[in-house]
This record gives structure tokens, C-alpha cells and sequence, in this order.
């Protein structure tokens, strides 16, 4: 049956509304990932496997040992070869977590299309457009930046497909089989995908026409065998928050998404989260009886259970805990939930009242686009910002070897500077880690070639009193569109060679240079003050600005 022309436009132009994030989400991530290790993926658990992997000892034991309160087999092998085929670079799990995205936004469409027959088209392209621009948003940038919270975006996206396969029109035995198989994706992608196995027979309950107990039995016992293999061993840190404290720490993890970019993100998050789950638990008690409702009561229930197991194990932390970006990617969901419920509510109301109705949620849904627009402006600014300081500590990684004194700078990627150390040079000795580390402070051997681009000046340079060098100007790497990700200061020795003796990131305020080059020049100013025995009044002192992607280094003109 061929489709008329207007339901082809309305569904291009849903294709499109669903589209546009996702294409504004990857020009951030190709923007803003960076080549570098960050967190907990220096622990042996992870990184550290790749030594064993190289020498072939890695064992199956190694890939399902607990990490924190989770087993990530899945990432683990996700993460080896990413690392493996790629030069060590983690940064294709951060696109697995776009697609992961991209195909999660797919089946909330289809099971949309089945759970929400009484909605028309227009109304669902609403709800998917909102979804999009939710489940891409990078209030998220440690979702999108880390790479390692790909196992959050697995986990999710293996629930909401095994939601969908749970409402669809499969044979029953069909549908239950492949819903266990998502559900153990699901369990050894992330802790909570274990929630999987509680909701996801509820929706294959509610779509069976014959209430049967033997799929049931199987279900649960296939479930406590998965968990008996899942937390044999099982090391639980309970919070040590107290009733009041837990339950703010829940309501923060429940709206910092958001709200976590007002001034006062702790208070307006709780209020965020109290106000959505007031809402969750009223449309889902008014709305339990219609089946089609189910499906994103589950959802909502998901990230709900999901916020639980995060302030039982980080409320003891503090409040800040709560507003880690990197839950957000889990949390995400709950406002989805409400959304479709709302829609659900909406519809079923006497037409007169739906007519009223519907014209009071418009506003409200423009209000809301409002709000995920400004906090897209806010995360993408979140996500610039978070590169730079990366890569500032991927240059001082970098340089480790020739200027150790700057150790202390490797606590942005992990609090033990040692064991980044340590790691770097394992990887560098399989040469998985780009480029290599530096191993002379000799200038020429990483000298770049800026052509007629402009990089920056060394604007001033004065000897103080107490010995020590003070430089200051502005350095920009026009090639990738970002300040520079260290500043190297040099001297000239006996032989004519430059020598590295000192560097300090950028970050300084410059409107007149944001003003000729653009925004993204705003913090491309720096000054360092340093001290080197082999420099003398007379020593003639260079300025560089180092690309910590490409380990090259260019010469920045002195005042004339």
C-alpha cells in the first residue's frame, strides 16, 4: 500500500525533529573527545588488562571481576578494542555511546507507535522530538566524554529494546526468549540492568492473552541464577546518609538533568526531581488500568529504581555526588516517562476538557524545549570546558618524562599520580599511546610548523627580582580551533638549542582575542612564572604553544 504525500511529509518531517540533535551531539563529540584515559579507566581492571592482553595471560576471570558494584564484562571487551585496534584510543566507545543513543531514541519510537495508538502522528512527533533532544543532550558530558560510560548507554539502550520486544506482536515464546537475552545484556553491561529482570515480565505479562505460570517459574529461576553468578563475591559499601540526607540525594539525581546549570543547582535539581515524581506517581496510579500506559510506567519505574541504587551506594558521598554528570545518562529517562504518561492522560480526557488542556500544555512544552535548548548552550560549554582541562592534562602526561616536576597536574585524570605514570608507560611501551611520550626537552624535536596561521604572541617577559622568569601573552591553535593546551617556555643553550625548562596551560580571559578569532579564543590567555639555573639575564627565552593531539609544539613571535 503505497503511503499518501502528506503522511510521507509528516513522517520526514519526524525523521528530521529526531535527526537534529543527534547531528548537533556528534559534531560535539568529534569536537571535544579527547585521546586520553581518564578516571577509573587507568585501574588495573580496565587499562591494566591491556598489558595482559599483549602478552596473551588476559582470562575470562579478569574480564567478569567486579568493578566497584558492577561486572563489565562487556565494556571490558568493548574497551580492549577500542584500545587494541586503535592505537589506545578510547575515543570510539564515546561513538559506540552515540549510536547506542541513536538506536535507544529508534525503539522508544516503535514502542511509541504500539503503546500510544490513541495519540496522533503530530502528538508523537512532539514527544519524539522532546525525547531526542533529552536523550542527546550534553548536560551529559561525562557520558559523552568518558569513555567508559558506555556500559551506561548499553545498559539503557538494552532495556528500552527489550521493552519494546515485550510489547510487540513476536510469538509469545519468541518474545520471552529474546526479552532474556537483553535482560542479560543488560545485567553485565551495568548494575542496574539487573532491574531488567523485575520490570520487563511485567510488560510481557500485561501483552499475553493467556496468563500462563510456567514462563514465569523460568523467568525467576533463570533471574536468580544470573544473580547467585552476578553477586557471588559481592562487596557492598552501604551509604552512611542518614533518611533526610538520602532522600534529598534522590530527588537531586532525580532532576539535576534538568536543572543542573542554575545557580543554585542542588536546591532547583531537588525541586526538579521532587516535581517529576509527584507527577510520575500520579499519572501512573490514574493511568494503571490502560494497559498501553504500562510500558512507560516500567520506563519510569526503571530510572527511578535506578536513582535508588545510586543514593544507596553515593548519598554518604555528599550532595555533589548527586550532580555528577554522569548520571544524568541514566536519569534521562524518568522525564521521558512523564512526558508519554502526560500524553497519555491528556488523550483520554472528555474532548471539550482535551481541547483546554492541550492548549496549556503547548505553552508548557514550549517552556520545556526552552529549557533543554538552554541546557544544551550550557553542556556544550560544560563539554569545551572539560576538553581543554583534559588535554592540559594529556600535555602534562605528555612532558612527564622530561619535566616531572609537574606531576601533581595528573590528579584531573586520577587522584594517584603514580599509577597514571605507571600505566603511560606500559602503554607507550606497546605504543598505545599517541603520540609517544616525550623524551627530550630538546625544542627542535617536536617543532611544528604554524605557516602563515596565526598562534598566538609572547607578549611580555621580564626577569624579577627574586630570579625567577615571568611570560605572559596568548596562545591559539587555529588548526583545531581551541587555545592552546600548554604554553612551553625554552632557553637557548650553549649549542643554539632550545631547551623545555618550564609550561602552565591556558585559560586566561581574553576578549580582544575572542573578539578576532572567535569564542572559542575567550581562554587563550596564559602567563607562567618559572626559575631554570642555566638562564641568565641574558638568555634569549622562547614561547610555545604545544598541541597535546598532535605532540607538536609551535614557536610563538615576541613583541616587535
Amino acid at each position: 500500500m503505497k503511503r499518501s504525500w502528506p503522511s510521507l511529509l509528516v513522517g520526514t518531517g519526524i525523521a528530521i525533529v529526531a535527526i537534529i540533535p543527534a547531528v548537533a551531539m556528534a559534531w560535539l563529540l568529534w569536537r571535544n573527545c579527547v585521546n586520553i584515559l581518564y578516571w577509573d579507566e587507568w585501574m588495573n581492571d580496565l587499562s591494566g588488562l591491556l598489558p595482559a592482553l599483549h602478552a596473551g595471560h588476559l582470562s575470562v576471570a579478569q574480564l567478569f571481576a567486579a568493578h566497584n558494584e558492577s561486572r563489565l564484562p562487556i565494556l571490558r571487551v568493548l574497551f580492549l578494542a577500542a584500545c587494541w585496534f586503535h592505537g589506545g584510543d578510547p575515543r570510539w566507545l564515546n561513538w559506540c555511546s552515540w549510536l547506542l543513543a541513536g538506536f535507544t531514541l529508534y525503539n522508544l519510537w516503535i514502542v511509541a507507535r504500539l503503546a500510544l495508538p490513541t495519540i496522533p502522528l503530530a502528538g508523537r512527533a512532539v514527544l519524539i522530538g522532546l525525547t531526542s533532544l533529552l536523550l542527546f543532550s550534553p548536560v551529559q558530558t561525562d557520558g559523552w566524554l568518558w569513555s567508559m560510560i558506555a556500559c551506561f548507554f548499553l545498559a539503557n539502550a538494552m532495556f528500552v529494546w527489550a521493552m519494546r520486544v515485550a510489547w510487540g506482536n513476536q510469538r509469545e515464546w519468541m518474545r520471552w526468549g529474546l526479552c532474556a537475552v537483553l535482560c542479560l545484556l543488560a545485567t553485565f553491561s551495568y548494575v542496574n540492568g539487573f532491574l531488567s529482570w523485575l520490570l520487563i515480565p511485567i510488560l510481557l505479562v500485561a501483552r499475553c492473552d493467556k496468563r500462563r505460570l510456567w514462563p514465569l517459574i523460568a523467568w525467576f529461576g533463570l533471574a536468580g541464577i544470573m544473580g547467585w553468578l552476578y553477586f557471588a563475591g559481592w562487596k557492598w559499601t552501604p551509604s552512611s546518609a542518614h533518611a533526610m540526607q538520602s532522600a534529598d540525594f534522590l530527588l537531586v539525581v532525580l532532576g539535576s538533568a534538568l536543572a543542573c546549570f542554575s545557580a543554585n543547582a542542588a536546591h532547583t535539581s531537588a525541586v526538579a526531581g521532587g516535581i517529576l515524581l509527584v507527577f510520575f506517581a500520579l499519572l501512573a496510579v490514574s493511568l494503571l488500568r490502560r494497559q498501553h500506559a504500562v510500558v512507560w510506567i516500567v520506563l519510569g519505574l526503571y530510572a527511578l529504581l535506578t536513582a535508588l541504587l545510586i543514593t544507596a551506594g553515593r548519598a554518604g558521598g555528599g550532595i555533589d555526588n548527586a550532580l555528577s554528570s554522569r548520571y544524568r545518562t541514566l536519569m534521562l529517562y524518568f522525564p521521558v516517562a512523564v512526558l508519554h504518561l502526560l500524553a497519555i492522560w491528556i488523550a483520554g480526557l472528555p474532548s471539550p476538557l482535551r481541547r483546554l488542556v492541550i492548549r496549556g500544555t503547548a505553552l508548557a512544552a514550549t517552556a520545556f524545549t526552552m529549557l533543554l535548548l538552554f541546557n544544551w548552550q550550557a553542556g556544550a560549554a560544560q563539554m569545551s570546558e572539560t576538553r581543554n582541562s583534559r588535554l592540559a592534562s594529556k600535555g602534562v602526561l605528555d612532558w612527564i618524562d622530561v619535566l616531572p616536576q609537574y606531576r601533581a597536574a595528573l590528579n584531573n585524570l586520577w587522584p594517584d599520580p603514580n599509577l597514571v605514570m605507571a600505566r603511560a608507560h606500559q602503554l607507550n611501551a606497546m605504543q598505545l599511546y599517541d603520540p609517544p611520550l616525550l623524551q627530550s626537552a630538546a625544542m627542535d624535536r617536536i617543532d611544528g610548523v604554524a605557516g602563515k596561521l596565526r598562534n598566538g604572541q609572547l607578549e611580555s617577559l621580564r626577569h624579577l627580582r627574586d630570579g625567577n622568569i615571568y611570560a605572559s601573552g596568548w596562545a591559539f591553535l587555529p588548526l583545531r580551533g581551541r587555545p592552546a593546551d600548554l604554553v612551553v617556555l625554552s632557553y637557548r643553550d650553549a649549542a643554539g638549542r632550545d631547551i623545555a625548562f618550564a609550561y602552565e596551560a591556558t585559560g586566561g580571559m581574553r576578549d580582544n582575542m575572542a573578539k578576532q578569532l572567535g569564542p572559542d579564543a575567550l581562554t587563550s590567555g596564559w602567563a607562567i612564572i618559572a626559575a631554570d639555573p642555566n638562564i641568565t639575564p641574558s638568555t634569549m627565552i622562547s614561547a610555545w604553544a604545544f598541541d597535546a593531539d598532535a605532540g607538536k609544539a609551535y614557536r610563538l613571535p615576541r613583541p616587535e
